[in-house]
């Protein structure tokens, strides 16, 4: 309980920042250069995946921002923040919001996608794949968009400790040590020993390719 609380918090403060703190910073503002190219390449890709008539999850869904792109016949996300779910209650209605840690969640529906955008790589890779395993229906998808390790940018992340009071926290599951991203081979190999077909890799934008988009179908 107390590593929950502890956790919560972390998440909770790290929201705020996000949306208050952040912008202000440099870091932002280099990165501000390419974010446009970021939520344009996002969106082009989400709409590319089929939604309609499914159920769908996305976990560790923040403010809902990624979210409310999904427009399938049920859509349900859920967030270990309470901050980020009150914040996205008031900011999109439609859909269902959890304030609850995915190793938590119990689902009342299995669910045809469970999207995991950029948030998987804050979490414990393996418990969290297969955990969606079990969540899916026959035939279901997961859908993941994260950092990309390959990209000059993370590395360059990696190098200058630039996530370090992300690091510090002990939050990023088994990958403190990879500044919160995880190594493509790792994904791919942890992805289909836990009963999944990758059926697409994505690098994105198409120059700088700073995010990579997996989507992975359940055997």
């Amino acid at each position: 309980m107390k590593n929950l609380e502890k956790e919560e918090k972390f998440y909770d403060e790290f929201h705020k920042w996000h949306i208050t703190a952040y912008p202000k910073s440099m870091e932002f503002r280099v990165r501000d250069m390419f974010f446009r190219s970021i939520v344009k390449n996002y969106v082009k890709r989400l709409k590319k995946i089929d939604c309609k008539g499914k159920s769908v999850l996305d976990v560790g869904c923040g403010i809902g921002e990624k979210t409310e792109l999904l427009n399938g016949k049920y859509v349900e996300g859920i967030d270990v923040s309470p901050y980020a779910i009150r914040t996205a209650k008031r900011r999109v209605k439609g859909i269902n919001f959890q304030a609850v840690p995915f190793q938590n969640y119990k689902a009342n529906r299995k669910f045809d996608l469970i999207f995991f955008m950029d948030s998987l790589e804050h979490m414990h890779l393996e418990k969290g794949v297969r955990k969606s395993f079990n969540l899916l229906n026959k035939d279901g998808r997961i859908v993941i968009l994260c950092p990309n390790d390959k990209n000059l940018f993370h590395k360059i992340r990696k190098l200058t400790g630039s996530q370090l009071f992300a690091i510090k926290s002990g939050f990023y599951h088994g990958h403190e040590d990879d500044g919160g991203i995880i190594g493509r081979a790792t994904l791919v190999e942890t992805i289909e020993k836990n009963g999944f077909a990758v059926e697409k890799i994505d690098e994105f934008p198409r120059i700088w390719k700073e995010h990579l988009m997996i989507v992975a179908k359940k055997k």
